[in-house]
């Protein structure tokens, strides 16, 4: 698979990396929480005919040249969405009742609270609007690292795919 998506912006995590709506608290069972190769990472954008973001990708720079075109996806949770955004952040912090309204105040929405924009936020978090709230599968290119118990050490590549098979190949 080689990689169509628009470039958008450039993040930098740490080894922990959350996945997730970010209205979601760590105690949440649909928000996933990724060891990832720290670094600054590239974000890029697959957009639907609908204007939507269809998926969402982060890559390791360092990775990027050499792995972009690696088929070697691998399923790692299921991510949950009811606030219309979903997206990457370097160690999330939890909410409270006020910060979550202070947060959504910092968000452009159309009249019915929509939106359709990318936004990557203090450069080390990048999240996207989603057209539908649901179930989402999160995806891992996983470094050849592996730790004692076999399992892998951190990911290069995350990649949120939301659903939608209606792409825009312009």
């Amino acid at each position: 698979m080689v990689l169509k998506y628009n470039e958008v912006g450039k993040i930098t995590l740490s080894e922990m990396t959350d996945v997730t709506d970010p209205c979601y608290n760590k105690d949440v069972w649909c928000r996933a929480t990724v060891n990832t190769v720290p670094g600054t990472y590239k974000c890029l954008v697959k957009r639907g005919t609908n204007g939507y973001v269809s998926e969402c990708v982060i890559f390791h720079e360092d990775y990027f040249e050499k792995y972009k075109s690696l088929d070697a996806w691998e399923l790692i949770a299921e991510i949950g969405v009811d606030s219309g955004l979903a997206g990457f952040f370097n160690e999330k912090q939890d909410y409270t009742t006020e910060q979550w309204s202070e947060f959504c105040d910092r968000i452009d929405a159309d009249e019915d609270g929509h939106s359709s924009k990318l936004y990557i936020w203090d450069g080390n978090s990048f999240f996207v609007a989603v057209e539908m709230d649901g179930g989402y599968d999160l995806y891992g290119l996983p470094s050849d690292k592996e730790t004692e118990d076999g399992t892998t050490e951190a990911y290069f590549a995350l990649r949120i795919h939301f659903g939608r098979e209606v792409f825009d190949e312009r």
